[in-house]
């Protein structure tokens, strides 16, 4: 048997609605890969803002109709790089 040493994969799940971000993230935890998954989970632009200001993820899952957050994540995203 092997021991995972790898560092999880960093994953931010963003909607508006509780139901959508349970569903996703009981997806995530189902899936066997070599890497685990640390996700977290924001339900505002201003919570995903700041969370991917502070935070380096390797995987967002975006709701881009959520009211308001399409432009400033790809703002945002742009200027990181």
């Amino acid at each position: 048997m092997t021991i995972n040493t790898k560092p999880p994969k960093r994953v931010l799940i963003v909607d508006d609605q509780q139901r959508v971000l349970d569903v996703l993230r009981e997806i995530l935890a189902s899936v066997r890969h070599k890497h685990a998954y640390e996700i977290t989970t924001a339900q505002s632009v201003a919570d995903t803002l700041a969370t991917v200001q502070r935070e380096p993820f390797d995987l967002i899952l975006l709701d881009m109709v959520m009211l308001g957050i399409g432009d400033p994540m790809l703002r945002t995203d742009r200027a990181s790089t």
